[in-house]
């Protein structure tokens, strides 16, 4: 790798991959876990220099993670097991002080009584036969000694217990922690290649895919118990809709965990290259249909999306438009309505995270001014308010196309959070109960209407959103949003009322500027830019002309 020589470096990898005998099913010797050490130790040492090679280096983590979770089942097994012979030899110790005791009786009682006191010494013996029984069984239980026993002579559980057992003692859990670490401290290249190769082997292990390139392990049938004990996903499932194949997400777990490591160190034009290819894997897998894997992918999501959000957004990027676009996607074509129900919470909890709210905005002063514990608790919650910028188009249309669902539970969540989003964007309720006051404001810059124009900057996004509402096939929604949109067209036309705000894209610094003034009266000044937000009503409410509804 340090020369160039590609095919040099993936030789010689694929060679250990081969030689450690992970995931063949075949007995690991002293040699194959030595083999596995080195690799493992080329990943964590050498990882600048792997390239393609990385492959191998996950699938053998892969495996490698297989076997110690095997192997932390079988210590809790013998834990089990070891309490059990111990309860039964007590019961047999108690039952020979019985027998001892009541021996003792029938002696005294009739001391020359042969016959009985021979009865008595069958009966002690068969209780020592059996009592010798059991701690010999307990004994050859925990005989761990395998090196006895020829690989013909173990069935396939008991090569991968034994597999197991060398592979813990040999592979510490820092060396395999190590490795996914330290991805933050690879170059450019090397983490794109990393991160490549790791989503092509979470890939693999989803569908099914394992072991080498010809070998039995391919063939290997994912509900096997060894499967089904070590991953619990599917504990809520199985009682709704049947058994479905457990696959291992042992490679997606370890790379969300990349994906918080690098997202705060690499810089955002490098972490965008990097997203784009995880946001690729994990939308694949939001929409798996096992939907435990599902619902796996859309949590991971959601806390790579809140650590994401918590970085400012320059001005000219939209990385968070980028970012986001994923749960559009998934939203779209998901089956599955649990998953959909998730990631309708996940975009609420944005919401609330990183969207305006007006009511802490209104409550802050009296809140700062109490003092205690309050007061931090409110600094605290609007730490990152306001600070969803482009992101709202995914968000929003997330939740416009809740309306084109086939559930009726998913459209009015998604109608209902629609509706909250309306209103505090432009202050709906205000446009219905109190134009009048708001005409009487003497300037554009006063507080009540500076608070509506930069609540409004979202507008588009919103008519966009409504409109899908209206194309749906839910009759009383699609009603309603046609009267949000006559109260939006009502806010455009009246000029005493600051239309929404739009950043300059061409400006570095990213501020808000508006697009309409009330003192303006320049023919000239904004008729193209207010036209662009009355563009989409109208063209909006014309699709509906021909309704047949």
């Amino acid at each position: 790798g340090l020369c160039g020589n590609d095919t040099a470096r993936s030789a010689f990898v694929r060679a250990l991959e081969n030689f450690s005998l992970l995931g063949t099913g075949r007995l690991m010797e002293y040699r194959h876990v030595r083999c596995v050490q080195t690799l493992l130790r080329l990943g964590r040492d050498d990882g600048e220099l792997l390239g393609d090679s990385w492959e191998h280096v996950f699938r053998a983590l892969s495996e490698v993670s297989r076997l110690r979770q095997l192997f932390e089942l079988m210590a809790r097994n013998d834990r089990a097991q070891a309490a059990a012979v111990e309860r039964r030899q007590r019961k047999l110790e108690e039952k020979q002080r019985r027998r001892d005791a009541a021996d003792a009786a029938i002696a005294a009682a009739a001391s020359g009584d042969d016959g009985n006191d021979e009865s008595g010494n069958v009966d002690a013996d068969d209780a020592i036969s059996v009592e010798s029984s059991v701690i010999s069984d307990a004994s050859s239980f925990f005989d761990t000694d395998d090196e006895s026993l020829m690989e013909d002579e173990m069935d396939k559980r008991a090569i991968d217990e034994a597999n197991a057992r060398s592979v813990h003692e040999a592979v510490p859990e820092t060396l395999i922690d190590s490795i996914y670490h330290r991805s933050s401290s690879l170059s450019v290249p090397a983490i794109k290649a990393f991160v490549f190769q790791l989503c092509r082997v979470s890939r693999m292990e989803i569908s099914g895919y394992g072991g080498h390139v010809g070998s039995q392990s391919n063939t290997v049938d994912l509900t096997a118990v060894h499967y089904r004990q070590q991953h619990t996903l599917l504990s809520g499932h199985d009682a709704e809709k049947g058994h479905y194949n457990q696959p291992d997400i042992y490679s997606l777990q370890k790379m969300v965990e990349v994906a918080h490591y690098n997202m705060d160190s690499r810089p955002r034009l490098v972490f965008a290259d990097i997203w784009t290819t995880i946001s690729a894997h994990l939308t694949s897998t939001a929409l798996h249909t096992n939907p435990a894997v599902a619902t796996y992918a859309v949590d991971s999501f959601r806390q790579l999306s809140i650590q994401f959000l918590q970085r400012e957004e320059l001005g000219v990027f939209e990385f968070q438009r980028k970012f986001l676009k994923p749960f559009e996607t998934v939203m779209a074509r998901c089956e599955h309505t649990a998953v959909k129900e998730l990631l309708l919470n996940c975009v609420d909890q944005i919401i609330r995270l990183f969207g305006s709210d007006p009511s802490t905005e209104k409550g802050m002063g009296s809140a700062s001014r109490g003092g205690g514990r309050n007061a931090d608790d409110s600094l605290g919650a609007k730490q990152y308010k306001d600070t969803l910028r482009s992101g709202w188009r995914p968000v929003l249309n997330v939740l416009g196309l809740a309306g084109r669902d086939g559930d009726d539970g998913i459209a009015k969540v998604g109608f209902k959070m629609l509706t909250k989003q309306l209103r505090q964007c432009i202050a709906i309720e205000k446009l219905s109960d109190g134009v009048a006051s708001l005409r009487k404001a003497s300037s554009p810059r006063s507080p009540s209407a500076s608070s509506i124009a930069m609540r409004g900057e979202r507008f588009v996004d919103l008519i966009d959103a409504l409109l899908m509402f209206v194309s749906g096939s839910r009759e009383d929604m699609s009603l309603l949003s046609i009267d949000h949109l006559v109260t939006l067209s009502n806010f455009l036309a009246d000029e005493s009322i600051p239309l929404p705000l739009v950043r300059q894209r061409s400006s570095s610094v990213g501020q808000p500027i508006p697009l309409k003034k009330v003192d303006e009266t320049g023919p000239s000044g904004t008729g193209s830019q207010e036209l662009e937000l009355w563009w989409p009503i109208l063209l909006g409410l014309s699709r509906t002309v021909g309704d047949s509804r």
